[in-house]
């Protein structure tokens, strides 16, 4: 447009979009049109969108409806540009400037941040040039915040959700967006197109559906203008590659109030009211059925009772190596989220706990950073959050950590070291103890005639215990602890040889050595418990575990240095005349072998 030729080299306008009108779209319209008037009355804008490609499609709904009005917009092109730079180009510019939160540069530190944005848009309402901002809710947060102090005034600037656009409306509008840089396709070509990405997006969460549209658009013109290629993967197989990608460096961004995520909410719900889930923790977890049961139920609950802007939540109390914490690790890695542990008995004070998880207050080394709390919370697929021993954490430990959590629980939101606030609606919190000065045993073997106590019984300890170790207002929003009960004999048998044949496997690896099966020899977990000391055996499935694989590495060194071939690749443990165990290449026991 020659209105903007005089700052064509840091401004393009802003295109209207053809396929939109006032009759067919009055709902749009009405959006648009109040956005104008309030960029009429000099008041500035921000535009908050879920997704680049909304963001995108609202300003050509703002191009669109302000042609009645002879209003025009002009989106900034270069990369940065500071605030006093913003102000004199928003004074050339011949309508409303429009600029991505992310390309404001600030000149002053992080916290004079309000300052200088309160000071630009005076600046800017004074000149009567008001400017649009657009950009992800946690973009304009973060520039328009202002952190601790930061001024809270819903004229500076207005904020404007976009409005719902149907998904097939914006999978034309990205079309038709990339078709510019081939120079347009035909109408037919785009109608195949976008039958075939609707087909490819159906099923997977609205939310998921918008941020990954931009980019199967562009690559689906892109191919069609390459003449589709043969080799080239199909729209499906790259909608599949690419949702499948999940790391960051950041994730997704607070907003007042935050929902858990429509894909989040959708992924949780289909694993944890699956009922092949209950079989999966038990292939992996022994002798703790019931236990596990009590989990499955209560996350069932969870994902189908618990409002959406907290986050889902439960408590595991057992012995040491009962299962509590592994529990947890297989439940993120079958929802596919991360696993954070955040070991309270492990911080010395208050301030250690608050720096680690909410991170560090201004003016501290390291307060630019989020804790790791935020950094979970931020994550775009969720995130599984164990807090460990906190009824063994010091005092001011303790009590801070119950309040702070019982936050949580209760508001879904957390409150950083700097003011911000973060959502943890996206969270599960997996609360995971064992009683300390030996309480574990003690309301497991109650003095009297009364014989063992039931397992409601111990629920019942268990959870005045609980109460009275850190209240009964964060017992009442973690609910009625899920009890692990110490393993037995037999379990803890089959756990050591999992762990033997676990730990072949494993240092065959680490040595290069290709091992197709590993056998272990009747028996042999049962020998190896009755070998320890009596207080090894007392501490848990953990210690056991720690034991089997010091055996089974010792075992696998010596056989490997003795240089006999297995040329199946089938290797044998059994226990050796020593009383250890001995790695063999058949299944002949070592002990047999030796007598013969």
């Amino acid at each position: 447009m020659k209105l903007y030729a005089h700052v064509a080299d840091c401004v393009e306008p802003v295109l209207p979009w053809q396929a939109l009108d006032a009759q067919s779209s009055p709902r749009l319209f009405d959006w648009a049109h109040e956005t104008i008037d309030l960029l009429e009355g000099a008041a500035s804008v921000a535009v908050a969108s879920d997704s680049p490609i909304e963001g995108s499609l609202a300003l050509a709904l703002l191009a669109s409806a302000g042609e009645e009005f002879k209003f025009s917009f002009g989106q900034l092109r270069v990369p940065m540009i500071n605030a006093k730079g913003l102000v004199d180009l928003a004074q050339k510019a011949p309508g409303a400037l429009v600029v991505p939160a992310v390309r404001i540069s600030l000149g002053t530190n992080v916290y004079d941040l309000s300052n200088e944005m309160q000071a630009m848009l005076s600046a800017l309402t004074a000149a009567g040039r008001p400017a649009v901002f657009v950009g992800a809710h946690g973009e304009l947060q973060a520039t328009f915040g202002g952190g601790q102090g930061g001024a809270s005034d819903p004229l500076r600037p207005v904020v404007r959700h976009v409005p719902e656009f149907p998904l097939g409306l914006l999978t034309r509008f990205g079309l038709q967006s990339a078709a510019r840089r081939v120079n347009g396709i035909p109408p037919a070509a785009e109608d195949a197109l976008a039958h075939e990405i609707l087909g490819a997006l159906q099923g997977r969460g609205g939310g998921e559906q918008k941020r990954l549209l931009p980019l199967v658009a562009a690559r689906s013109v892109s191919a069609w203008a390459k003449g589709g290629k043969v080799g080239r993967p199909s729209i499906a197989a790259y909608v599949t590659t690419a949702s499948g990608l999940s790391e960051t460096f950041a994730g997704l961004s607070p907003r007042p109030r935050a929902m858990r995520s429509a894909e989040v909410q959708e992924r949780f719900t289909q694993a944890l009211t699956d009922p092949a889930l209950l079989g999966y923790f038990q292939e992996q977890l022994l002798a703790q059925d019931w236990a596990l049961e009590q989990l499955v139920s209560r996350l069932c609950a969870e994902c189908l009772t618990r409002p959406l802007h907290q986050p889902f939540r439960y408590c595991a109390q057992g012995t040491p190596g009962t299962g509590k914490s592994e529990s947890a690790i297989l439940l993120a890695a079958r929802l596919g989220i991360p696993y954070i542990n955040i070991d309270a008995a492990s911080m010395p004070d208050y301030y250690s706990a608050a720096a680690q998880l909410l991170g560090s207050g201004r003016g501290i080394v390291g307060s630019y950073q989020s804790g790791r709390l935020e950094q979970a919370a931020k994550h775009h697929r969720g995130a599984l959050v164990e807090v460990s021993d906190l009824d063994h954490a010091v005092p001011s430990v303790r009590s801070a950590l119950a309040d702070l959590f019982l936050q949580i629980l209760e508001s879904g939101e957390g409150q950083s070291a700097a003011g911000a606030m973060f959502s943890c609606a996206n969270l599960i919190l997996a609360f995971t103890m064992n009683l300390p000065h030996g309480m574990d045993e003690a309301v497991r073997k109650r003095l009297g005639f009364g014989g063992a106590p039931s397992r409601r019984d111990i629920g019942s300890d268990v959870a005045d215990q609980i109460k009275h170790t850190l209240s009964g207002a964060f017992l009442s929003r973690v609910g009625t602890p899920i009890v692990f009960e110490p393993l037995d004999g037999a379990a803890l048998a089959i756990i050591i040889e999992r762990a033997v044949r676990a730990a072949v496997r494993s240092a065959a690896h680490c040595l290069h050595l290709e091992v197709a099966d590993v056998r272990i020899e009747e028996g042999l977990g049962t020998h190896v418990i009755a070998s320890l000391d009596a207080n090894l055996a007392s501490y848990g499935a953990r210690a056991l575990l720690e034991h089997g694989r010091m055996l089974a590495a010792r075992a696998f060194l010596a056989f490997q240095q003795s240089g006999v071939p297995f040329a199946d690749g089938v290797l044998c443990v059994g226990l050796g005349p020593d009383g250890g165990l001995a790695v063999q290449a058949d299944f002949v026991s070592p002990r047999n072998k030796k007598a013969d």
